[in-house]
């Protein structure tokens, strides 16, 4: 009889094998990345939500703490100016005044025409508004939208309260604190 016998200790040849992963090893694995990614994803949007509220809030803390030592500096009172977009620092032209005869000074379209070392100017993010602004200061009448901000050269400034909004309902509320010129920030829900 020639059959062939089957022997369990003889392999089949490693030229018959191919190295590689099988389908169901690359489905395990896809539906662990899927899981974990539903798990996390809400987690990274949350996060994202307020992050253009948190640069408007640091931008105009950063921006008023240089517009108050600069007035400091250079002895002069600078201006912080709040449009809808931009926040921009202008300094008057005037010497050292004391806080009560301060006046904001006009604001200028062409930004260029200014001495770039008189002047900053920062945009806000997209989307983000100022829902609220009120300063113990009369404004002068002006632009609608457009608020002032004085600081002085003894380091004082106007005290004011703001509130940034982003187009998905967030608010952060910021005030100053007139004798020290700081900005401090909160996030309301």
């Amino acid at each position: 009889m020639n059959r062939k016998s089957h022997n369990p200790s003889i392999r089949p040849s490693s030229s018959s094998l191919r190295p590689g992963f099988t389908l169901i090893e690359i489905v395990l694995v896809l539906v662990i990345v899927l899981i974990i990614s539903g798990i996390s994803l809400p987690f990274f949007a949350q996060s994202y939500r307020g992050t253009k509220l948190r640069v408007a809030s640091r931008t105009l803390a950063k921006t008023a703490m240089y517009a108050r030592n600069m007035a400091i500096l250079r002895g002069k009172t600078h201006t912080l100016v709040l449009s809808e977009t931009r926040i921009e620092i202008i300094a008057e032209a005037t010497p050292s005044e004391e806080p009560e005869a301060a006046e904001a000074p006009e604001v200028e379209e062409d930004v260029e025409a200014r001495d770039p070392n008189q002047q900053l100017h920062r945009n806000l993010p997209d989307g983000i508004r100022i829902a609220e602004f009120e300063t113990e200061t009369e404004e002068e009448p002006g632009e609608e939208g457009v608020h002032y901000i004085n600081y002085y050269p003894n380091g004082m400034s106007d005290a004011f309260r703001l509130v940034f909004e982003d187009p998905q309902g967030l608010t952060v509320e910021m005030f100053s604190d007139p004798i020290s010129g700081k900005v401090t920030f909160e996030f309301v829900q």
